[in-house]
């Protein structure tokens, strides 16, 4: 059943890098009593499947079911589902953030206008976006929330979202990160101790964020917020207010830890099952001191 425009939700759509801080974003936002957070719906196809993604966390939903045997998941993907296979069931528009294309569209998008819309045009793209507005509209009259969590951070499926929301309201936050921080994250994550990040490394993670950019190019100013990690995490109630401003979400009180509350997400950081502080994570600073020329160059990024 689609909704009527008066009953339309609000998407809240989290664009970034990976290890910027979205997961935190995401679990804060869901401490409002008019927002259901689902966490990564790119994700969605993985968890039903049981591959790929999700691995250590058994692609389970948050709230440790199998996402077949969850309540709040189960009924959504029966209803989202008829008409295709689970493999068929894309909810995920791939696109290599790191190639030449990318480079390109972040230093002219206009100029690269067409091929970035020939991409979210195509006829997997569009099967993406149906899947995953099915499922806006299957939470929606499940939980009946005002405003929709979705942290997918890709900005190509945001994109392709925005061009194809109908008669859904959709507004994203762009959140940000130092560059540095982002990619000893990433490294952090995958190497444990013996963490080595190269230029070629921070390159990538300037390369997403300039991707991120110009994507919000082509969204209404008054459609994209943008706020950084490092204030998110110091300055929460500053920085929530500025998203009760831009979204219209009644305010609630800031929260002092990251925890799970009876939440159904999906993706995000494996930490999110613990109940954590909400401070800021600097630890990169330590591992750039003896790293002179990659820490100038990520200075220099930043600025870029």
């Amino acid at each position: 059943m689609y909704l009527i425009m008066n009953e339309t939700p609000m998407i809240l759509y989290i664009i970034s890098d990976k290890r910027s801080g979205s997961t935190l974003l995401e679990n804060i936002l869901s401490k409002s009593d008019e927002a259901v957070s689902l966490g990564e719906v790119a994700m969605l196809k993985n968890h039903i499947l049981r591959e790929g993604p999700g691995e250590k966390w058994g692609w389970s939903c948050s709230c440790g079911e199998a996402l077949n045997s969850c309540g709040f998941w189960a009924p959504i993907i029966k209803e989202v589902l008829p008409g295709q296979t689970e493999n068929e069931f894309e909810t995920k528009i791939n696109w290599s953030y790191t190639s030449f294309q990318s480079f390109i569209f972040g230093l002219f998008p206009r100029l690269f206008k067409k091929k970035i819309f020939k991409k979210i045009q195509s006829e997997r793209s569009e099967k993406v976006v149906k899947n995953v507005l099915s499922v806006y509209h299957a939470v929606y009259d499940k939980a009946k929330k005002k405003f929709i969590i979705d942290s997918t951070k890709l900005p190509i499926q945001a994109l392709a979202i925005y061009q194809k929301r109908s008669n859904l309201r959709v507004k994203f936050i762009f959140l940000t990160r130092d560059i540095r921080g982002i990619a000893y994250s990433k490294k952090k994550s995958k190497e444990g101790k013996n963490i080595k990040v190269s230029f070629k490394d921070l390159y990538k993670v300037w390369l997403y964020k300039r991707f991120a950019r110009s994507v919000l190019t082509f969204i209404k100013k008054g459609d994209a917020l943008s706020i950084r990690y490092e204030d998110l995490a110091t300055h929460t109630e500053k920085e929530l207010k500025k998203i009760f401003s831009f979204s219209e979400m009644k305010p609630f009180d800031t929260p002092t830890y990251m925890e799970l509350n009876n939440d159904h997400t999906l993706g995000g950081t494996p930490k999110r099952f613990e109940k954590r502080k909400i401070n800021l994570d600097e630890t990169w600073k330590k591992y750039f001191l003896h790293e002179r020329a990659k820490n100038l160059f990520g200075v220099f990024l930043n600025k870029t």
